[in-house]
């Protein structure tokens, strides 16, 4: 019977210092999680092997992600993949479909994503990029295209003598016509009397005095009148101003663009332009209008397009996104991104993770340890007994 007891006590000592060791083992990999100090000096195994180790661990961690599991082959890979581009394509056009019966304004679905101060900051920024573009564009084809020196010949069409007498002939035919009518106003009957009284009073003499005696204002301003429209009749006078006409048009032909718009405006032509553009782009006022315009107004009559568009705008962007893959995670900077995540990684919640995966396996590997620490214990107890 005492060799029985001796027996157990030596299975059930080795089980308890066996389960207890491997139990222990576990624990010191995230306790303790702090440096512990008895009396200055840091106690051995403190802190715990994980949080000793993590800023090693975070760093080999980026290392691997980056070195073996997100790399530019395998997400080119990825993108490559049918069923990958189709589930892309799916929630494109779920998503037109979705904002395509949107009430929400452009400014209410952007203000879930900043705040209005933000939003207002980014509008500004925004009209002066496309003011900015704007002038840009101007200045490009005004110079650069060579506009403002095109002169004005250059845009009429080509064989235009037919179209120039045409037009010489309508011009002075209109000049007569308002020369007409100008004088049968109240304002031309007034200049007409003027004209005609001074020209009395210049010729003097007996001619003047004659007039002056035989004929009144009234008579004397219609025989006036009735001379001019004559004479304004007259094929000699629609030949001079014709001929007046055509030589100014062609003068008019030599001139640029840029002179005509320096002598409108009485600025350089290129500063003209460019004030032009601002007063007529006024960017903040046209997007305060896009702002307060819904999504679904702006989508719905462009819905069936914008669908139709989705594979091939998705390929073409995968395509783009696969040509800078290299770059793009290089940019991203992956083992530093991981290493910096892991680093404020809390050890606890990684100890909670650990335990909620792995948790069973663990308590297997105590129970192991007591089971072997006993098995151990009884082969001690039988060389003991053996060796009396």
């Amino acid at each position: 019977m005492k060799d029985v007891v001796t027996v157990l006590i030596g299975i059930t000592a080795a089980a308890l210092i066996g389960g207890a060791t491997n139990y222990l083992a576990i624990k010191m990999l995230f306790h303790p999680r702090q440096t512990r100090y008895f009396r200055g000096k840091r106690l051995p195994f403190t802190p715990g092997l994980i949080p000793k180790r993590k800023a090693e661990i975070s760093k080999s961690l980026g290392k691997i992600v980056a070195d073996y599991l997100v790399t530019s082959e395998g997400l080119n890979s990825l993108l490559r993949k049918p069923e990958f581009v189709l589930k892309i394509e799916t929630k494109l056009v779920d998503q037109i479909e979705r904002l395509s019966s949107s009430e929400d304004t452009l400014e209410q679905w952007a203000l879930r994503f900043w705040t209005p101060g933000q939003l207002e900051q980014s509008k500004v920024r925004l009209a002066e990029w496309l003011r900015e573009k704007s002038r840009e564009g101007i200045r490009s084809y005004w110079i650069e295209g060579g506009w403002s020196e095109r002169k004005i010949g250059e845009w009429l069409p080509a064989g235009n003598g037919e179209f120039k007498t045409r037009l010489i002939q309508q011009t002075s035919d209109m000049i007569i016509l308002q020369l007409k009518a100008e004088l049968e106003t109240p304002e031309g009957d007034r200049l007409l009397r003027s004209i005609t009284m001074q020209m009395l009073e210049q010729a003097g003499g007996l001619l003047g005095t004659l007039a002056g005696v035989f004929m009144d204002e009234d008579k004397l301003a219609n025989k006036v009148k009735s001379a001019l429209y004559r004479q304004l009749d007259s094929p000699s006078i629609k030949g001079t101003l014709s001929g007046f006409l055509e030589r100014k048009l062609n003068q008019a032909e030599e001139l640029t663009l840029g002179e005509i718009i320096s002598f409108i405006t009485g600025a350089e032509a290129d500063v003209a332009i460019a004030a032009y553009a601002d007063r007529l782009l006024m960017w903040e006022q046209w997007l305060d209008k896009a702002g307060q315009k819904t999504i679904g107004e702006l989508l719905a009559p462009r819905k069936e397009w914008l669908q139709q568009k989705v594979p091939e705008e998705t390929s073409r962007g995968l395509a783009f996104i696969s040509s800078r893959m290299d770059k793009l995670v290089a940019v991203l900077e992956l083992p530093i991104m991981v290493e910096e995540q892991v680093n404020k990684f809390p050890v606890e919640r990684l100890e909670n993770i650990i335990l909620s995966v792995a948790g069973k396996e663990l308590k297997a590997i105590t129970w192991m340890g007591a089971a072997l620490g006993g098995f151990i214990g009884l082969l001690q107890a039988m060389l003991m007994l053996w060796t009396r």
